[in-house]
Order: structure tokens, then sequence, then C-alpha cells
């Protein structure tokens, strides 16, 4: 499925239901003009049969259809009536049937799925001030409610008891500021007190089934970007090019979410509960950025393929990611970092290992975080030229640098550390076999080493021999450090392409 094309739509739609009360007036075919430019730029149709009244403006049988790229299929909206009422003071109230209709019907990877999705709205408002050119969009509800009430994959219904999807977004409010210039562009925040989801899915063929329930309080959304006219979701490279750009981050301070499954191969729950976090999202010429934390997570699962119930907290799990998205003849930023902190697991799964508790069952910590630059050479984000590479196995970039912001791993009483930079020759790809030459150092450190591999040597885990091989190793590329049980070492690859362990050869 063309998930893109999807959500930039569901983007459109969310953004006409987005902020306080301008000096200016603005009229109902103010409104109606934009919304059917906002909508017909990004190559739907939006139909319907328009009334002028005393006050305003009603249009009968509003009707978006939405067509996906690569013939992929259709969706089309059915917002019932709207109704753009002047209300005398320079705003327009726009008047909604609380019940919209998404119908789909999508071939992804050969299997055509359709179906219906209700958008159900509990006393809705939409009152639009502003100017014609910078419009101002204040929402609220106190409930929304999206389900898919019927769906049909392969010419096969699935009914309530064998496919279930529901999302409940309680007391919504936002505002919307939409601007109009060379680019379209728009500021946007949303809160809500509380997000809940439920998926039920059922396979009596497979006599198999996933029941997945949660909720995230206290969500809150910011954000803003640009888009170029005629915008097409068809090439995203172009789209980018065209000077398409976004970027957002929710907010939320708790959460918790169930899994039930059975089948085949086993059943189980996990159940999961958080103390908030974040989640940003940017697209533009500079990349493509994720950027996640979660804060006090706690897991516990049960699986009938496991003897013991699963149990892991951690203060802190951070995800961030930064790739490019467009070739460019300069190199351009990359970044990626995983930490997890202050990670601990329960005494009954240490005991599996551990069970006279001779290792340190101390909190650990462990954190990845990379940077640098890069060149891209093809625009992957364009479909035509991603299938050339995938048809050809071409490799779409070059590595020029990265950077070694941190490394961490403290657990079991051992800690390393390191740090460090390298750039990379792509022309000089024979000195290591394939790979552009380096040049740049890393430090290292590791701390209590040898006491982990004497405990690890008490609990069975790590035969003698072994352990004795890795002390010769540490021997051979570290030197002591200052503290008890400490050593340090810095590994580094010169310009003629030789590697040193702390100033001795190697290669």
């Amino acid at each position: 499925m063309p998930r893109f094309s999807l959500l930039t739509t569901s983007s459109c739609l969310a953004l006409m239901l987005g902020a306080t009360s301008s000096l200016a007036d603005v009229s109902a075919n103010d409104v109606w003009s934009d919304w059917k430019e906002y909508i017909t730029g990004f190559g739907y149709t939006l139909t319907g049969d328009e009334q002028a009244t005393g006050n305003g403006l009603s249009i009968k049988g509003v009707k978006l259809d939405l067509p996906l790229p690569e013939a992929a299929g259709s969706m089309s909206v059915s917002m019932g009536n709207l109704d753009f009422v002047e209300q005398g003071d320079g705003s327009v109230n726009i008047v909604m049937s609380e019940n919209w209709s998404f119908s789909f019907d999508v071939d992804d990877a050969g299997d055509d799925v359709a179906g219906t999705m209700v958008y159900a709205q509990t006393a809705p408002s939409l009152v639009v001030t502003g100017d014609p050119d910078a419009l101002v969009y204040t929402y609220s509800a106190e409930q929304a409610v999206m389900s898919i009430d019927d769906l049909n994959v392969d010419g096969t219904q699935l009914g309530a008891d064998v496919f279930t999807l529901k999302v409940t977004v309680d007391d919504i409010s936002s505002v919307t500021k939409m601007s109009k210039g060379e680019l379209r562009s728009y500021d946007q925040s949303l809160e809500s007190s509380n997000v809940s989801y439920t998926f039920i899915f059922k396979d009596p063929l497979e006599n198999a089934s996933l029941d997945m329930r949660g909720e995230a309080r206290g969500l809150a959304f910011k954000g803003a970007g640009d888009i170029p006219e005629g915008l097409s979701t068809d090439n995203a490279s172009a789209m980018i090019q065209a000077g398409f750009a976004f970027a957002g981050e929710y907010l939320f301070s708790g959460g918790e979410s169930q899994v039930t499954f059975d089948g085949p191969d086993g059943s189980g729950t996990i159940n999961s509960t958080s103390g908030g976090g974040t989640f940003a999202i940017s697209m533009s010429e500079k990349g493509l950025g994720y950027e996640t934390e979660t804060k006090n997570l706690a897991v516990n699962g049960l699986m009938s393929t496991f003897p013991l119930p699963m149990s892991f907290e951690a203060q802190s799990a951070v995800f961030d990611l930064l790739i490019p998205t467009i070739k460019s003849p300069e190199a351009q930023d990359f970044g990626f970092t995983f930490s997890l902190k202050d990670f601990t697991i329960a005494d009954s799964l240490w005991g599996l290992f551990d069970p006279t508790a001779q290792l340190p069952r101390d909190p650990a910590t462990l954190t990845l975080a990379l940077s640098g630059k890069a060149k891209l050479l093809f625009d992957y984000l364009d479909p035509a030229q991603a299938a050339v590479l995938e048809e050809t196995d071409t490799v779409p970039g070059e590595l020029e640098a990265i950077t070694l912001g941190e490394l961490t791993l403290d657990v079991a009483g051992a800690r390393l550390s390191g740090s460090g930079d390298f750039t990379f020759d792509n022309s000089d790809t024979v000195t290591f076999d394939g790979f552009p030459k380096p040049t740049g150092a890393i430090d290292l450190g590791l701390v209590g080493g040898n006491g982990l591999l004497d405990k690890l040597v008490g609990v069975g885990l790590l035969p003698e021999d072994q352990a004795q091989g890795a002390r010769l190793m540490m021997g051979l590329f570290a030197r002591p450090g200052e503290g008890e049980d400490s050593l340090t070492s810095k590994i580094e690859v010169n310009e003629l392409g030789h590697v040193l362990a702390n100033g001795q050869r190697i290669k």
C-alpha cells in the first residue's frame, strides 16, 4: 500500500480541522475557495452542490476522491453537508456532519483490500478567522472515534468477530494557521486528554489471533511545514526539491499497552507502561529525521514457550535517526543514536544464568551515538531511480566522515566507553579491499573488564581458556589506565593506511 500517499492525505484532512480571533474579515467564499485550492492542489477531486444562503454557503454532499499512485487503488471521503456560516464578526463557523465515511480499495502487493472507515465526532466546532491569505482554524470536539466498520480482503468479508480497528481521541482542541505565499505554509498545535486504540485480528485458517490495546494520556502536538503549489505525492524527491518540508513533535504524559496473542507456535501476553515521552519527525531537503524517547518504561511478558515471566524496566529509551533525502554534490549530515539507560531485568531472569548472584545486578546503560557526512548519489525517494537501484544493486551514496560521539556499555560491574572520528577517501578502495580508505582514530576505555571475566568464569558462563584468550587480546590492544582494573586503547589509521594500536602498527 502506498503509505506515504495515505499519510499526506490524512495530513491534508487534519490540517483543515485545525486559532484565535483576528481583526481582519473572512467570508464563507474565502474559506470554501481555500479548501478547494488546497485539496485540489494535491491532485484530489472535491465535489459538492454549492448553494448560497442568507449568511454564507451550504455545500451538499461533499465528497473527496483520492486516487492513489501507480494505479494502486482509490480512496473517497464522504463528508456529508458543510455549512459555512458568516457570524457577523469577521469569522466563519463551519457546521459539519458528525460522521464522515472513508471508503478505500487498495491493491497492496497483489492483495485487494477494500473497506470503510468511519470518523465520528461528538460536538465538533470549527471556526475560521483571519484574512483570505492567512486563515486561522480553531477546532474542538468532545471526542472523535475512527473505526473500520467493514473490511474485505480478496473477496472475503472480515466481520467484527475477525477484524476490529478503533482509535478514540478525547477532548480535542487544535489551532491551525494557514498562509499563502510562494509556498503554502502552516503552523499547527493540538491537544488531547487521552488517545486509546484497539486492534483485533483472528485468522481461523491458522488458528491464530492477535489482540492489541493501549492508550496515551496528555497528548500534545506542535508542527509546521511548507507545501508547494500543485504538489504530487507520487514522487517524494520531487516534492522536497519543490520546497515541501514539515517538522512536528508529539508529547505524551504517560501510557500503557496490552498485547495478547495465540497461534500454532505458542501464546502469551505482553504488557507495558511508560511515564511519557516524545516522538518527533521531520522531512525536508535537510533530511528525514526521527527522534523518539520513552521515559520510565516497564515491560512484563508471559509466553508459553518460555518457562518464566519476563520483566524489564528502563529509565529512558531513545532512538534517533537522520538520513539525507535528495541527491546533492555536497556531503550531507546523517546520524544515529540508540540509548537505553538504567536498564534492569527481573531477578528470576538473572537466576537462569547466575543463580548464586555473583554478577552485579546494578542497572545497565547502553548508548551509541554516531554522526557524519555522506554524499547521496541518487534520489532514492524517486520511484524510478529507486527501481534502478533495486535492479542494479548500486550503492546509493558515498561515506565521507563519521564521528563516534559516544559509546557507553555499563553492565555487570564493567564499563566500556569510546569516542573518535574518521574521514574516508572514496578514490582509494584498494587499501582496505573495496572499502574507502579511512583516516582517523578512536579512543577506548575499559574499567572492570578483568573482574567481569573472573565472575563469568566463576558462574560457568565463560570457559577459562576463552577468558585467557580475551585477556591476551586486551594486552595486545590496550595498556593500563589510571585506576585499578582499568585499560585504555587508541586505535588509529594513518594517511599511509597503517592501523596502529597505542602507536604500535598492527596492519
